[in-house]
């Protein structure tokens, strides 16, 4: 380290004249300081133009990605005191609601009178401890019964219940009030066969009980859960000439949400509707019938197959009887045919042991170049699916039929039945019977599970045809005798004509109509607004293009910074910004890229006449000094929009491909957002691998590397700088020794004197 001497000697500054030296020597250091500012600079002016680009990217994503969010329909109803109905854009056709009988209502329970306040512990109440578990079950929006297990805590009271109860998702609202309480489903709707909200037995029995629910049910401590709510409704109402019913009073149908507002034309609803169930059990009654005639006759050709086996060839009986066969086997045995001894013989010879040697003997029972097969590619097939088992990641295999001491194996049943056939004699009339009966077994369970639908069908049938005759009529029906009777117990005589009867006689007002539209004014500022947002990037990425580079202007240094005021700095630096892109051949080429999106119609639309934004009224401007924006002509859009909304929405949101090839001809089926958001990909990948992003490291872009580089230098420099300080101040320090050793000998000589 060098000592310094502030020249007392020499009577010299020679700080300040080391200062000014340096200076001089530091001009290189400075340039590099600026360039690495510079860069810093026209890395973050790349990541606001990437910033840019992304938002814009979000932007198609959220409002572009489905046509369904392009457009909005608007719906008009011919009598909004009755129905209204909002649309979707997928909203087709006209929809007619001739009638609404009854609206939809939530069931709901209230119970008896409690000596009690919202503040009784529940625990004291109830005699239940802290932590007893029940469960609620209430009516969701599917019309089905969702539950939920609750809990009582330690200090738990009748409010707190209540509020846990509403706080959760079991769909049930709970109020108390003057003693009462009182549960309502916040689902409307109707649960056949059961109430919609009900309780677990034990715990929410004992529960509801004490909170004065115990008279309403009887029987609730047998083990089934106690009715807590009922009484809720489905709406009942005919659209389109089709009598249905939905658990809600607002419905989705055809791209509409339907809400009915009042009921109208109930009686001719109700004869309707009566009679669609009637004419359902009607139908579910006949495919019973058939059913029940199909299953007997499958039972007596299974009979007979099984009694002919065991008359004509005893021993292959009981073959068969031996080995319990599942499915896939039965399966095979169906088609095993006239030459199924050969091919018995064959698999009774497969090597079982291992997998991989008994996958490789199956795969060699059929060769494509073969004439001479003995089994049939699809039966190698039906083989591989019996008997062995791949997993993708290994291509192991592993032998789901096993050898066995119970005998329940093909390889057993093939010995068992090539041994039995040797007995009988006429081997190829033997397999051909075998396969008869496998057959007819078949057909058995087919005709089983059709017998247990047709059932299932039927008892839902009598079941929605019993409540609507007692609800809408008061009539009661019995089946088995094909008998209806009305309240007073009189016999209709035909159930058919009196309903046919009652829908002619009832008195009618004109049905709903609900027809939708395309909102075109929405549909028009939609796409304004694509253009507005499209436009605004492109005059961000031009600005940047178009700005003049300041030479006037470079970095400032510290040392100039500490001599300006904040104002100052902030107006030399956002001149000394401007024009660090200017020309960029990123940008330049970005922008050309998407204004290229917008040349090519969109391929695989169906009108020829609206496949392209130049034909719906957009195109590029034509003045060069607006770098590509898009243009609207607004009258030309709404007539592309009245002719076919669907395809102007497909235009801008259609997925597909770059080169899509149908009927020979090579298109571009991407919609105008994919094609714009497949740019934007490149756009900003290209500037990413210029000025990387801000989780990036140096070294993994262009400019990063190069701050890398000048933070080198710099530090050279610095080190640089600091050896020729060191090397001025030894000079100066040398002159001032020299200096003081001369005056000193100079005061010897005049004492001298």
């Amino acid at each position: 380290m060098v000592t310094r001497v502030g020249g007392l000697a020499s009577g010299m500054d020679i700080d300040s004249i080391v200062e000014k030296l340096m200076s001089a020597e530091k001009a290189p250091l400075t340039k590099l300081y600026q360039q690495q500012t510079k860069y810093e600079w026209e890395r973050d002016a790349y990541r606001e133009i990437n910033t840019a680009l992304k938002t814009f990217d979000d932007y198609l994503f959220d409002n572009y990605r489905l046509s369904s969010n392009f457009y909005k329909k608007t719906v008009n109803s011919t009598n909004s005191n009755l129905v209204t109905a909002t649309a979707t854009s997928a909203a087709t056709g006209t929809l007619s609601i001739d009638g609404v009988s009854q609206l939809a209502k939530s069931a709901q329970g209230v119970g008896s009178t409690i000596i009690a306040t919202g503040s009784t512990k529940i625990t004291a109440l109830t005699g239940l401890p802290s932590g007893s578990k029940f469960t609620l079950g209430a009516i969701n929006s599917s019309g089905t019964l969702s539950q939920r297990e609750l809990s009582i805590g330690a200090d738990e009271t009748i409010d707190s219940l209540v509020k846990k109860i509403n706080s959760s998702d079991v769909g049930v609202t709970a109020l108390f009030e003057n003693g009462k309480l009182s549960i309502t489903a916040k689902n409307m709707g109707d649960i056949e066969n059961g109430a919609e909200v009900t309780v677990s037995s034990g715990n929410g029995a004992t529960l509801f009980n004490k909170l004065g629910f115990g008279d309403q049910t009887g029987g609730f401590n047998s083990g089934a859960p106690l009715d807590l709510a009922s009484g809720g409704q489905n709406a009942v109402f005919s659209i389109n000439g089709i009598a249905t019913e939905r658990s809600s009073n607002t419905f989705s149908i055809n791209g509409y949400s339907v809400t009915l507002n009042s009921t109208f034309n109930t009686q001719s609803t109700k004869a309707e509707y009566t009679k669609d169930m009637y004419n359902n059990y009607v139908i579910a009654k006949s495919q019973y019938s058939t059913a029940s005639s199909n299953l007997a006759t499958a039972n007596n050709d299974v009979a007979s197959k099984r009694s002919s086996l065991t008359t004509d060839y005893p021993n292959v009986r009981t073959a068969i009887d031996s080995v319990e066969a599942d499915d896939q086997l039965n399966a095979f045995l169906m088609n095993i045919g006239e030459n199924g001894k050969e091919k018995l013989t064959k698999l009774a010879s497969l090597n079982y042991d291992d997998p991989a040697t008994l996958k490789s003997e199956i795969e060699g029972l059929y060769s494509a170049d073969s004439t001479t097969n003995l089994f049939t590619e699809s039966e190698v097939k039906q083989l591989k699916k019996l008997l062995i088992s791949e997993t993708e990641a290994t291509e192991s295999t592993e032998a789901t039929i096993s050898l066995t001491a119970s005998g329940n194996t093909l390889g057993v049943l093939a010995e068992k039945l090539n041994e039995a056939s040797l007995n009988e004699g006429e081997t190829g009339k033997v397999f051909t019977d075998v396969s008869a009966y496998f057959n007819a077994n078949k057909t058995l369970a087919t005709r089983t599970s059709e017998m247990a639908e047709a059932n299932k069908n039927l008892t839902s049938a009598k079941s929605t045809l019993t409540d609507a005759l007692s609800t809408n009529y008061g009539i009661t029906y019995d089946y088995d005798n094909n008998e209806a009777k009305d309240s007073s117990g009189a016999t209709i005589p035909d159930l058919g004509a009196f309903l046919n009867s009652e829908i002619s006689n009832a008195t009618k007002v004109n049905p709903v109509t609900l027809t939708s539209s395309t909102d075109t004014d929405n549909m028009v500022d939609k796409i304004k607004k694509f253009v507005e947002t499209y436009n605004g990037l492109v005059t961000t990425i031009n600005g940047k293009l178009k700005e003049t580079y300041n030479r006037n202007y470079p970095p400032l240094t510290e040392e100039q910074k500490e001599e300006m005021s904040e104002d100052e700095i902030e107006k030399w630096e956002k001149k000394a910004q401007t024009g660090l892109l200017r020309n960029d051949s990123i940008l330049t080429n970005g922008l050309y890229s998407m204004r290229r999106t917008f040349t090519d119609a969109v391929g695989g639309l169906g009108d020829a006449t609206i496949n392209s934004l130049a034909e719906i009224g957009i195109t590029t401007s034509s003045t060069t000094s607006d770098g590509g924006k898009l243009i609207i002509n607004e009258d030309k859009l709404r007539t592309a929009i009245e002719k076919n909304a669907d395809q102007v929405a497909s235009i801008f949101t259609k997925t597909g491909t770059a080169k899509d090839v149908s009927k020979g001809i090579t298109e571009d089926t991407r919609g105008i957002a994919q094609r714009l958001r497949d740019e934007l990909k490149g756009f900003t990948g290209a500037i990413e691998k210029k000025a990387g992003k801000a989780s990036a490291t140096n070294q993994t872009y262009t400019i990063g590397k190069r701050l890398d580089e000048v933070k080198t230098r710099i530090d050279a420099w610095v080190d640089k700088l600091k050896n020729i300080e060191s090397r001025y101040w030894k000079q100066f320090t040398a002159m001032e020794t020299a200096i003081n050793k001369a005056n000193s000998q100079s005061s010897i000589f005049q004492t001298g004197y």
